[in-house]
């Protein structure tokens, strides 16, 4: 393995292990249960991911954590790149400057969570809920945002270009300066304000 990707892997490793134990509940979400997710069983996942993304897929393993409950977890900085990460509970959940490209937030809860200049360039968050999202400076190029919730999120100096946004929610959504160039805005919700 190279020497800057054990490097990285062990710095994320670290960082996981070193928070603190959050209390988990298992809550109902669309019928589904939402799975526990310890600190220990994020470090591995995180670093079989960060092999997949670094190896293009011929070692490690792809991040499967759908239905995780992430509430509250720092994960910021780190590189997500298509990881699955669909109907999971990831409310004020730190992601600023993570790499979440092409990654399946699908019926994610991400409300109140920080996603500061992430990269989130063709993410799948069709039915997501990013009430009182910050997504100060994130780039949503080719974003997927079907009839997600935008109500009350930063959108400031947000790059949407091309995103789809198509009956898409922005009820009081801080928009200065953000990028629609080439969106679909089709039935997009919360522009009379």
């Amino acid at each position: 393995m190279h020497v800057q990707t054990q490097h990285e892997i062990s710095k994320i490793k670290k960082k996981i292990l070193k928070k603190t134990y959050r209390t988990r509940s298992v809550e109902e979400l669309d019928n589904d249960k939402l799975v526990w997710v310890y600190d220990w069983d994020l470090a591995e996942i995180l670093e079989q991911h960060q092999l997949w993304v670094q190896s293009k897929g011929f070692q490690g393993k792809q991040a499967d954590l759908h239905n995780a409950d992430l509430r509250c977890v720092d994960l910021s900085g780190i590189n997500l790149e298509g990881a699955d990460l669909s109907n999971s509970l990831l409310r004020n959940a730190d992601l600023s400057n993570t790499n979440l490209r092409e990654a399946n937030l699908y019926r994610a809860d991400l409300r109140g969570a920080d996603l500061f200049e992430a990269d989130l360039r063709g993410v799948y968050l069709q039915h997501s809920n990013l009430t009182l999202a910050d997504l100060r400076k994130a780039n949503l190029t080719g974003a997927y945002l079907q009839n997600s919730n935008l109500t009350l999120a930063d959108l400031r100096e947000t790059n949407l270009l091309g995103a789809n946004l198509r009956e898409a929610n922005i009820f009081r959504a801080n928009l200065n300066n953000t990028n629609f160039q080439k969106a679909n805005v089709e039935g997009l919700r919360g522009c009379e304000q």
